[in-house]
């Protein structure tokens, strides 16, 4: 009778201690992510922007694997990041948590700019500004520079953002929007950063 009290105490103990402790991990795990924006998923980690701050999270179990204050803008291109902050833009690597800052070439306004990226064989950059009047659109230029820079611009509507798509032999420059019936235009570049060619299509593209 005594042991069988035993066991029934060190059952329940068991089951509050495991309670206790799904209960402590749930709670971490919704602290980290509740009230986030997603950047994007690569390899395992998911990227996210609490408030100011830049998280870098592993999938598979919810732990933070890095943290970056002071975050105003976050872009991801492939495995790159850049973040975008009052007086600087830098470029972390999520292979391996490399951290680069990078430059604004002149003639590119850091106000406007959403995002800068070095690709290794050239650096890609877009900004973005509104034009309010009888229409009203907003235009999104991506900046391809190596030596000097080639720009191509999409007039949007209005609250449109950049999206750069990423295969084998290169990438797709081109916009999103809540505007379903907007027309849709890209670049494709290749892996050097050339031009290969352009398109134009009935709605806006949302995947490939």
């Amino acid at each position: 009778m005594k042991t069988s009290r035993m066991l029934s105490v060190l059952l329940f103990l068991l089951f509050l201690i495991l309670a206790l402790f799904i209960s402590h991990e749930y709670r971490g795990y919704k602290w980290n992510c509740r009230d986030a924006s997603l950047v994007g998923v690569w390899n395992g980690k998911v990227v996210i922007l609490k408030d100011d701050t830049l998280l870098i999270i592993n999938i598979t179990d919810g732990k933070v694997l890095k943290e970056f204050p002071n975050a105003k803008r976050v872009f991801l291109v492939g495995n790159m990041l850049s973040m975008t902050n009052a007086s600087e833009v830098l470029n972390i690597n999520l292979r391996n948590f490399t951290i680069t800052k990078l430059d604004v070439p002149e003639g590119i306004d850091s106000a406007e700019l959403v995002f800068a990226i070095n690709l290794g064989n050239f650096s890609l950059y877009s900004t973005v500004h509104s034009s309010r009047g009888k229409y009203n659109y907003d235009v999104i230029k991506y900046h391809v520079c190596t030596k000097d820079c080639s720009t191509y611009s999409f007039k949007t509507p209005p609250d449109s953002y950049p999206m750069v798509y990423t295969f084998p032999e290169g990438y797709i420059l081109t916009f999103g929007t809540n505007d379903a019936f907007a027309n849709g235009f890209a670049v494709v570049l290749n892996k050097n950063g050339s031009f290969m060619w352009n398109l134009t299509t009935r709605y806006v593209i949302i995947d490939f």
